[in-house]
């Protein structure tokens, strides 16, 4: 058998990967959602109570080795409205992110991909006409280089494709960076970074972006103290004589592991960008939602801030958390401030069952479109697992928000919940 370039390129991919293919593990689960909701269109008025169905099929793979590391998680879901008030629905979600060192500490390349659903406008109800799916693909290598022993240098080229289910939001990126790493101490490192980033959408009279981005990170992993501190510049020009933005950016995390069972951790960042960071969710748990707008192409200037206090109470694990974030549009009148404190409790009833709780005050200001909310969220559900692949799921989740003021959007709805799944491959 002769060997072709192609044919031998193809025998270096398996040989590099061949490895670690017994690493491999696989779940595959069919599901059936049940829902029944108070108020499925999420009015103040008329409301209306309905059966949501969903079937659904569930996939996750995962693979660390040598020369490759996997990690996978895809749901497929099909809604089915009962009274159709709204259109049923199609969803895929999920996140995959792919390592593969093709020449061990020389070269890597790298595969991500994110499908996350958001609001379209976050002033508007998340309700299905107002929701869709947003997905990131990127793709690249890296090169790295030992000038020093206790140095390394990467380069890297990164192609980004975003794509937006309904809206025209659609664009593709390149992305080139070169870091300068230095390792300091076993526990500290670091690091120079500068990227030239280009953005282009497809929506004409969206403004092209031509990104220019310095940032210095310091990193400290110690036992009972790890954190983070970036710094840096982002100068952001558009074309169709649009102002150039630019300012300081950063970002801080922070983790004191005060004992075995208790641990504080703060985070806080600056960022000049077009898209929110919330689109790289993936799969949401019941309860959840992300509420951003994804119907535009514009930059803004997002801050965020989290605080969490998470600890170990007998079979009980608990999250108490303090956040705040802020949106600051360059032209568009979509400026917003989000603030909300939460409560998460996880418990082991027994090896087989197991409960989880979130309650969370928060408030959303528009303050563009002088549009002011109080809003509650409640997340009650209980896991049975009756074998090794068949579980149930019953939940009750509540949501509300009252308007600060005359006008605005108001609606409070009930969810009550009903899940079977069963495990093809893998399972418990």
């Amino acid at each position: 058998m002769s060997f072709t370039p192609r044919r031998r390129a193809a025998w270096l991919c398996l040989a590099a990967v061949a490895p670690s293919a017994h690493a491999l593990e696989a779940d595959l689960a069919l599901s059936h959602t049940a829902e029944y909701t108070t108020n499925t269109a999420r009015t103040e008025t008329d409301e209306v109570e309905e059966w949501v169905n969903t079937p659904g099929v569930e996939l996750s793979l995962t693979q660390e080795g040598a020369a490759l590391d996997l990690d996978s998680q895809y749901r497929l879901q099909r809604r089915l409205y009962e009274r159709d008030l709204f259109d049923d629905e199609t969803v895929l979600t999920g996140q995959t992110e792919l390592l593969w060192r093709a020449l061990p500490e020389r070269l890597d390349f790298t595969v991500r991909n994110v499908r996350t659903e958001s609001t379209e406008r976050a002033r508007v109800p998340n309700v299905e006409d107002n929701r869709q799916t947003v997905s990131t693909t990127e793709a690249g290598p890296t090169l790295r280089l030992r000038p020093q022993s206790n140095a390394e240098l990467q380069i890297s080229y990164l192609y980004s494709d975003l794509r937006a289910e309904e809206t025209d939001t659609d664009s593709h990126r390149h992305t080139g960076t070169a870091q300068y790493v230095v390792e300091l101490s076993p526990i500290r490192t670091l690091t120079l970074a500068a990227s030239n980033i280009r953005v282009q959408f497809d929506n004409p009279i969206a403004p092209d972006l031509d990104i220019r981005l310095g940032e210095v990170t310091f990193d400290h992993r110690g036992n009972r103290l790890e954190y983070a501190l970036t710094g840096g510049y982002n100068e952001t020009r558009r074309n169709q004589d649009r102002d150039t933005v630019d300012g300081a950016v950063g970002e801080l995390s922070v983790r004191w592991n005060a004992t075995s069972e208790t641990s504080l951790e703060l985070a806080a960042s600056r960022r000049i960008v077009d898209n929110a960071s919330r689109l790289t969710t993936g799969i949401l748990d019941f309860g959840d939602s992300v509420d951003e707008d994804t119907d535009l192409n514009e930059v803004f200037t997002e801050t965020m801030g989290r605080v969490a206090l998470a600890s170990r109470l007998g079979n009980n694990d608990v999250v108490l958390a303090l956040s705040a974030g802020e949106e600051d549009y360059e032209d568009a009148l979509r400026d917003s401030e989000r603030q909300a404190v939460s409560a998460t409790l996880g418990r082991d009833l027994n090896p087989r069952t197991s409960l989880r709780a979130v309650v969370e005050f928060g408030k959303r200001k528009f303050t563009d479109e002088d549009d002011e909310y109080d809003e509650i969220r409640g997340t009650l559900e209980l896991t049975r697992q009756m074998t090794r692949r068949f579980e149930v799921v019953l939940g009750v989740h509540y949501d509300e928000r009252d308007p600060r003021g005359d006008g605005g959007f108001a609606y409070d709805e009930w969810v009550g919940r009903l899940q079977l799944r069963y495990h093809l491959l893998g399972g418990r």
